[in-house]
């Protein structure tokens, strides 16, 4: 969070990017390294996201700290990524397991997230 307070400004730090605060706390819990990879860029590229240092806009990286990082409550699974909740309201109907059946109507029904009704 150091080296994110440092590149966006210090002095105003309740103003940084929600994003850039989840992808800062996620290198702090495990290591730049690992966020990088979970989020299919380069370290390089998380650690210039961080520090406001990359040249080029950060939409990219933005979407993909939001998809992977950001994380919705799913009615069935409790806390689980953006990605993952796309992922399960795009699987077709199984009655493989009772997780499955659960996950399905949820999707279609209860869930705020969930656009297929």
């Amino acid at each position: 969070m150091k080296l994110a307070l440092s590149g966006w400004g210090e002095s105003l730090p309740m103003y940084l990017p929600e994003w850039v605060v989840t992808l800062a706390e996620a290198c702090d819990r495990s290591s730049m390294r690992t966020v990088a990879a979970s989020l299919g860029v380069s370290p390089a590229l998380v650690s210039l996201a961080i520090r406001n240092a990359h040249h080029a806009r950060l939409d990219f990286i933005q979407a993909r700290v939001e998809a992977v990082l950001g994380g919705v409550e799913c009615p069935v699974l409790g806390h689980i990524s953006a990605e993952r909740c796309r992922q399960n309201q795009d699987q077709p109907f199984s009655s493989i397991n009772p997780l499955s059946v659960r996950l399905f109507r949820a999707c279609r029904g209860e869930c705020p997230h969930g656009g297929k009704k």
